[in-house]
């Protein structure tokens, strides 16, 4: 079970600095299964677009959550989206695959794979 909502923000994204729940407090761990979210990148032109993979312990304290993990995505000017994975596999580690699209769905060019073991979530422990 998840002690915290862990979610994930694009930093810099348009709208600000949004929090977007991908597995709520109380949950059980959803191993094998795959989430999946799109992000549109407001600005482009650096080449990295920085996801940020946060937990929020109380919504009212930490509207954007905390900040736990920086997963950089490249980017090429042309690519407005990032699509993303999130899977949890054995030994609570989390798979995050993320690729820049274009607006016209045309074939990515390049992405991201990260792997983050033994996630520390505050998992609570079993009596």
């Amino acid at each position: 079970m998840f002690a915290a909502t862990v979610g994930v923000r694009l930093a810099g994204g348009r709208g600000g600095d949004g929090f977007y729940p991908l597995f709520r407090a109380g949950d059980p761990v959803p191993f094998g299964k795959t989430r999946r979210e799109g992000f549109f990148v407001s600005d482009a032109s650096g080449g990295v677009a920085r996801l940020l993979l946060c937990e929020q312990h109380d919504a009212a304290l930490e509207p954007v959550g905390r900040a736990i993990r920086l997963i950089p995505v490249p980017v090429e000017r042309d690519e407005l989206w990032i699509d993303a994975e999130f899977t949890f596999e054995r030994y609570l580690t989390l798979r995050v695959k993320a690729i820049g699209r274009r607006n016209d769905n045309g074939n990515p060019r390049r992405g991201t794979v990260e792997e983050i073991p033994s996630l520390k979530l505050g998992f609570p422990l079993p009596p």
